[in-house]
């Protein structure tokens, strides 16, 4: 569990990774067993840090809510089904996670690994920023990937503020933006500029292999 720590992502964020390129495979192949295995990566996460399952639900279920918008009832069906198998995966975590906190070091535990409110509204507007250069290049023929994308990267952003709102304390809100919304924005940033340099009619052959080694080392 060591590696799996907050500030030891070496691990954890290859689970995270994992789990979201499954989630989009699942979504689009047809065999349940794509969206069954998905939902156990998805479980996963549980037992991995706080910043990285709340990113996944919280995009996912962003993700779904566009797809019921857009009329998308079989993604709908499929997130469903990749949360009731997660939720299952997930289940041990959560009847202890659900003990401890009304225990009696549960109040103490939460006073000790929060700090107080932290504004997080520059932080979070300047990476919205970085998002809509994001929505404005990317083709809107590949609706589907853009609003998965968008639904992903937008959730590690926007949960700072949202849990210091709920629960009046900082959860150490940070950590969903250097963890995980610096990588989305790396590799958004690199897909903008590759987009841009195909249009000119640049050679992105090149473009193409940087941002694989700067995913990987990120």
């Amino acid at each position: 569990m060591f590696f799996s720590r907050n500030f030891h992502p070496q691990l954890s964020f290859v689970f995270y990774i994992t789990a979201i390129l499954l989630t989009w495979k699942a979504v689009n192949k047809p065999k349940r067993l794509y969206t069954i295995v998905a939902g156990v990566f998805i479980g996963l996460q549980f037992y991995s840090n706080l910043f990285s399952w709340t990113s996944i639900l919280l995009g996912l279920l962003i993700f779904g809510v566009c797809a019921l918008v857009q009329g998308d009832r079989q993604i709908v069906r499929k997130l469903f089904l990749m949360g009731m198998m997660a939720g299952i995966v997930a289940s041990g975590y959560l009847i202890s996670a659900f003990s401890f906190r009304f225990s009696e070091g549960g109040k103490d535990f939460f006073l000790r690994s929060s700090s107080i409110s932290f504004d997080f509204i520059i932080l979070t507007f300047r990476y919205i920023g970085f998002l809509t250069l994001f929505s404005l290049f990317f083709p809107a023929k590949k609706c589907k990937l853009k609003t998965f994308i968008i639904s992903m990267w937008l959730a590690p952003v926007v949960l700072p503020a949202l849990t210091q709102w709920l629960f009046g304390r900082n959860l150490e809100g940070d950590h969903w933006l250097q963890r995980f919304t610096m990588p989305w924005t790396i590799y958004g940033t690199i897909m903008v500029a590759g987009m841009f340099m195909e249009r000119n009619k640049i050679v992105n052959r090149w473009t193409k292999l940087l941002s694989s080694v700067v995913i990987i080392v990120s």
